[in-house]
């Protein structure tokens, strides 16, 4: 069977070079998240670019590096979104991507404003910690709030937005997915002049630089968590966090390019080809 990159299109291209050749693609789709999907690196690699699927397929492409879900549900700060979703004008799209949550959490992580973290308290004897009460580290209730309110805003989109009254994206299914297990790096996103954020959180909270990673692990399961306990129709979560265990941490240590990752947050073009080729299983499974 041949195989077809995803086309990746943005606002401007597709209102004015591709609106009128949709027929052309068997499948449009449209995406909307944050730097997974636009850039998150001079390198200027995202995971839509990776994804490969049998068919000629189109997506555009509205997200914005940096971007959190709050921003992307506020009607207000964020008409594209609504705009697109309601689709009445237009060929109805095949599916919705959708990348959030990772910056809600990395922005509470570490609060440059402050210099401190929103969710974690800082430990009185940082030796004090192991493996074992890590999540004596965990500021309660602002680390529930943070989940509860990702929680909030994606049922928004998906009730509010994509099956909003008289739309034309009612029922679509709509693709979401976890965050892969990054390694706490000073590795910042240099073309964004921003970064790193649970590198500062760790080094703030004075642990053992062991456990670093153990601590990104708690953070990405419990918002996995939240993803997958949704009861929403048609939203289909892509687990990668569980099942893209061929996806290699960086170097702990390292500040640049290594093993998957580009820098802290964001892995390079051979991370993102494993994780798109998990995307691309798993629209097949749910697009006809």
């Amino acid at each position: 069977m041949p195989s077809y990159r995803l086309k990746v299109v943005n606002q401007r291209d597709f209102e004015n070079e591709y609106w009128n050749q949709l027929n052309d693609y068997a499948w449009v789709f449209l995406a909307e998240g944050d730097s997974w999907f636009s850039y998150g690196s001079i390198k200027f690699r995202n995971l839509l670019l990776e994804i490969e699927l049998p068919y000629r397929a189109l997506a555009l492409d509205i997200a914005q590096p940096g971007d959190t879900l709050r921003r992307m549900h506020e009607t207000c700060r964020n008409p594209e979104l609504y705009y697109y979703l309601k689709n009445r004008g237009g060929r109805r799209w095949s599916a919705i991507f959708l990348s959030g949550g990772g910056n809600d959490v990395i922005d509470a992580a570490w609060n440059e404003a402050i210099g401190a973290a929103d969710i974690f308290v800082r430990p009185a004897n940082p030796a004090s910690i192991t493996r074992d009460n890590l999540r004596d580290l965990i500021k309660h209730p602002a680390y529930e709030q943070l989940l509860d309110y990702i929680a909030a805003n994606v049922r928004q989109i998906v009730l509010e937005g994509r099956d909003q009254a008289e739309g034309n994206s009612v029922g679509l299914p709509l693709f979401m997915h976890t965050y892969a297990l990054m390694q706490p790096r000073n590795a910042p996103a240099q073309f964004f002049g921003r970064g790193p954020w649970l590198y500062k959180a760790c080094v703030w909270l004075g642990i053992d630089a062991a456990l670093w990673i153990e601590l990104a692990r708690i953070v990405l399961s419990d918002l996995a968590a939240t993803l997958n306990s949704l009861n929403l129709p048609a939203l289909h979560v892509i687990d990668t966090l569980a099942v893209a265990s061929t996806m290699v941490p960086a170097e702990p240590g390292s500040t640049k390019d290594s093993s998957d990752w580009d820098n802290e947050i964001h892995p390079n073009r051979g991370g993102y080809r494993k994780l798109a080729a998990i995307w691309s299983t798993e629209i097949l499974k749910v697009v006809s």
